[in-house]
């Protein structure tokens, strides 16, 4: 009998595994480790990709789902146009997905984008932004771009970049402060209680 049940077990596994192998989704096959994999990891895209047509799909999906890592490298294959078409306005797209998500190289190559004018109006002074930006988020590179860049401008673009700058500083600042834990402060128990303390929770200055 316990043979039999083993038995059992096992067609139904490997019905089961065929069944996984054949998945199609979107149009493509996926094998059974692909299914396995989260998409964000099966984002890995190279010109010599035997599957780019799924990986594409894999990307877009962890992409969409909020993957900054993902979303700059979307940025990227459209940008450069080697592993598929060139497209300024969709790597545009996402590689400003990825910045609104901290990714400090898409913050980079945006900054590019807008210094070259490549699918859009030539911009200096989001160039510059976005540069200072790259490099407040870690990006070294991006320290003297910026200070190049900035060389180029003049003192009402330099004027508006610094504004901006601040502006979106001065909201990050808020947001910390709103969203920082509260202070507990200790006060003296008020009379007929039978607690030695009030803990009382008190926002921070």
């Amino acid at each position: 009998m316990r043979f039999l049940l083993l038995w059992t077990g096992l067609i139904l596994t490997l019905c089961v595994t065929q069944h996984i192998k054949a998945t199609e989704i979107n149009g493509f096959q996926y094998g059974l480790n692909e299914l396995l994999i989260p998409a964000s990891d099966r984002c890995k895209i190279l010109p010599e990709e035997p599957n780019l047509a799924a990986a594409l799909v894999a990307c877009e999906e962890a992409a969409n789902q909020g993957n900054s890592e993902a979303q700059f490298l979307l940025g990227e294959l459209y940008l450069i146009g080697q592993v598929i078409p060139q497209d300024y306005d969709k790597a545009k797209h996402w590689f400003e997905q990825a910045s609104t998500n901290g990714h400090a190289k898409a913050q980079y190559q945006l900054a590019f984008m807008y210094y070259r004018g490549e699918g859009m109006k030539q911009d200096y002074t989001q160039a510059y932004i976005m540069m200072k930006m790259a490099a407040v988020n870690g990006y070294t590179d991006a320290i003297d771009v910026s200070d190049e860049i900035g060389s180029l401008m003049d003192r009402d673009q330099r004027a508006l970049a610094f504004y901006t700058l601040s502006k979106i500083f001065q909201d990050y600042a808020q947001h910390l402060k709103q969203s920082a834990p509260s202070r507990l402060d200790l006060k003296p128990k008020p009379q007929g209680s039978s607690h030695n303390t009030i803990i009382e929770a008190k926002p921070q200055d």
